[in-house]
């Protein structure tokens, strides 16, 4: 185990350790300390973890891209894709529907929405057949701030890091009987440093290739939310309400690359070909989003709600590569020019209706429709000068000029029933999804699949609950993991979709056993996932120039097996001690399939692997708060290799003043610069290769928030989670 692994590992056992002495000091000065109470943070239920983001310290001046790496089970890699339990085909939700969000835009959107606009992220592991049957991992719902106050409120934040980047923002509400209305508006500063370090050896030549490559990345970005909902009769809600962001980010970066054999001795040493890259990207990222919505409630249990919304998001990138390669110290310098287009420009329209009636006190029945429809138009193109370094020379190339189209049309819907009976909670539900895929390529198809679901909670004395619950679940094959153009941004690897890919299938069997005491609770759940024509991102090499390609294909199956243990505990008086532990067994399907010309095969990869999470909060003397962060993540199995062990640790502190309308955050992100440094390693027949990706760095953030208006009386709170809940005896500690 590493060092700074063992820094992390250590710091999470000092956390408790400081709690102990804080006890003591507050116990020695009863009569002149007061120390505030805390809300807690993390709620247990059968079905889902829930993480209140509002009352993380260390979230204060983050994105929510950042905040949800601060949930247990969540990983957030340095180009924004998202994994639960280390599956990434997991849908991200904002306030229980979409939103906008797609796999390929949520994460640039995500970086540029704020933290402190989010109340609580659920976690929904096993989803019910209500929720759409996307994701085979399940839902991350993030549930924004929505209060009911009397009369207006808001607050204003500003915050400074030590990374040089900036965060500013404005909320804005007001509420009364008859309508409710909110603006929030936000800027991000963002500066970043990231670097690459990869090598290869290929087995069959006795060749090598190695680079090391340093960039930064900076941009700026405005976020704008806006709704009113109108309160037109005691039964009746009509909201309007909508999301802009505008982004615009700079990356520039420069590489060294070398390539040689093992055998040869040259005046670089071993290096045959030393090859200098300077990168230039500009992204453009606008984003859209606006819905309308009716509800009308017949009682209090039983009410019918209309969705209508439409998102439009473009990203718009200019890379530019300038390459200068040197072969020997007799040889003139080779110079090369390259200017490569990729735009994504994307519209979707959908449309909702949810029914639900609680017929008696013990039976609720829910049914509804769901109507999808999107369009994905990605034109690039390429320039290339082959002479000049500053590319005055450019040129169009045809061979690399592509316009990738892709439609889909979705309908679903679907019925579910939860009956009460005595102790036991008992839930079914189908539903039923056909949609059309139509692309640029030859690849249209047409498809219908039902998806069940079906959960039994048993309440035992005391709140104390036992479940069990099973889903079946997809995962379609999105544009650009279908476009076979090829992205040449990295000058060793390729990367181009897999026309031939067809939809994942996902069956997930969980049972769970919660239990509560005065102080403490647990979650212990053990659950097995299975994977039919799993998508896996796979790797070959080229023996001609040395280049790797990389593309996505279907591996017959794929399974997970494990044991996670979420225990909450308030201890010494002053400590909320939240620890997650996760024990699981992957196996990667051996697979033997025609890509590109050629036979790729590959055995079957599996292990074991854990990893542990452990939030401390801790209340201490003067309206001050502590907490701190920390994970471990062990060895994983993955497609052709296996990723290396990681281990990071966030600290914050808070201080009230004014009774709460100054708050003051101080917090530090990633105290060891471990977060995002990813190390992979790969193999196969004819290479080896070993990759060190790092997208972060520690920062050290500075937030002020003022709160202004109403910040006392309450009006009765917005309900956005699963109204089934109270039918499924899910209890709150």
């Amino acid at each position: 185990m590493s060092m700074k692994r063992r820094l992390v590992l250590t710091a999470m056992c000092l956390l408790v350790a400081s709690a102990y002495a804080q006890d003591t000091l507050q116990t020695t000065n009863m009569n002149r300390i007061v120390v505030a109470a805390r809300k807690s943070s993390v709620r247990l239920k059968a079905d889902r973890k829930q993480y209140t983001i509002s009352e993380m310290a260390t979230s204060a001046g983050l994105s929510a891209s950042e905040a949800l790496e601060s949930v247990p089970g969540v990983e957030v890699t340095g180009d924004g894709h998202i994994s639960l339990r280390g599956n990434d085909r997991v849908e991200v939700w904002i306030n229980g529907k979409s939103s906008g969000l797609t796999v390929e835009n949520r994460g640039e959107v995500l970086q540029q929405l704020a933290a402190e606009d989010i109340d609580y992220i659920e976690v929904i592991d096993n989803p019910s057949a209500r929720y759409a049957a996307e994701g085979t991992a399940g839902i991350i719902n993030i549930v924004l701030r929505k209060e009911r106050r009397r009369g207006y409120y808001g607050s204003a934040q500003a915050g400074v890091k030590t990374i040089g980047a900036a965060v500013g923002g404005l909320n804005l509400n007001y509420n009364s009987s008859v309508w409710d209305g909110f603006l929030n508006i936000g800027y991000r500063h963002r500066r970043n440093k990231g670097r690459d370090e990869s090598e290869q050896t290929f087995l069959q030549t006795d060749r090598y290739q190695w680079y090391k490559s340093r960039d930064t990345n900076t941009g700026n970005s405005l976020s704008n939310r806006a709704g009113v909902t109108l309160h037109a009769s005691q039964n009746d809600d009509i909201t309007l309400a909508g999301t802009m962001l505008l982004s615009r980010r700079h990356n520039r970066g420069n590489a060294t690359y070398h390539y040689g054999t093992d055998s040869h001795i040259g005046w670089l040493g071993s290096d045959e070909r030393l090859q200098q890259r300077r990168i230039h990207t500009v992204e453009d990222v606008d984003m859209y989003y606006g819905e309308l919505s009716y509800r009308h409630n017949f009682s209090e249990k039983h009410f019918l709600e209309v969705l209508l919304d439409v998102n439009r998001w473009t990203s718009d990138n200019d890379n530019v590569y300038q390459d200068s390669t040197l072969y020997d110290p007799l040889s003139a310098t080779t110079y090369a020019w390259q200017c490569q287009t990729m735009d994504v420009h994307n519209r979707i329209w959908e449309a909702k209706i949810d029914y639900e009636n609680a017929l008696t006190d013990n039976l609720l029945v829910q049914s509804g429709y769901q109507g999808r429809f999107s369009h994905e138009s990605t034109p690039q193109h390429t320039s290339a000068d082959d002479t000049y370094w500053d590319g005055h020379a450019a040129s169009d190339v045809p061979e690399l000029r592509d316009r990738f189209l892709y439609d889909m049309d979705l309908h679903a819907a679907y019925a579910a029933g939860t009956l009460k009976q005595g102790a036991w909670n008992l839930a079914a539900g189908l539903r039923g999804e056909y949609w059309k895929v139509k692309t640029s390529l030859p690849y249209r198809h047409d498809y219908f699949q039902l998806f069940p679901s079906a959960s039994a909670i048993y309440n035992l004395s005391g709140g104390d609950q036992l479940s069990l619950s099973y889903s079946r679940r997809i995962a379609r094959p999105y544009g650009s993991q279908l476009n076979s153009f090829h992205d040449m941004r990295d000058a060793t690897t390729v990367v181009a979709g897999n026309p031939k890919l067809t939809p994942e299938y996902g069956h997930t069997l969980q049972a769970g056993y919660l239990k509560y005491w005065t102080e403490h609770s647990i979650l212990l759940q053990a659950y097995y996932r299975t994977m039919e024509d799993a998508l896996q991102y796979i790797h070959w090499q080229d023996d001609a120039d040395d280049i790797f390609f990389s593309t996505y294909i279907n591996v017959p199956h794929s399974h997970t097996e494990g044991l996670e243990l979420t225990g909450k505990n308030h201890l010494f008086r002053i400590l909320d001690l939240t620890t997650t532990a996760n024990v699981f067994h992957r196996q990667i399907g051996h697979f033997s399939q025609d890509v590109g010309g050629l036979t790729l095969t590959d055995t079957s990869h599996d292990s074991w692997s854990w990893n542990l999470y452990m939030l401390a909060s801790l209340s201490l003397p003067y309206d001050i708060s502590f907490q701190g962060i920390g994970y471990y993540h062990s060895r994983e199995a993955v497609s052709q290799g296996y990723r290396k062990p990681n281990a990071t640790l966030d600290v914050a502190l808070r201080k009230n003043f004014l009774q709460k309308k100054l708050v003051l955050s101080i917090n530090c992100h990633d105290v060891f610069s471990t977060r995002k440094l990813e190390k992979v390693h790969t193999t196969c027949d004819t290479f080896l290769r070993d990759q060190l990706r790092n997208r972060g760095s520690r920062k050290v953030n500075f937030t002020l928030t003022w709160n202004f208006g109403n910040t006392k009386a309450k009006g009765k709170a917005a309900k956005v989670e699963d109204p089934s809940d109270t039918y499924r005896g899910e209890s709150d500690d």
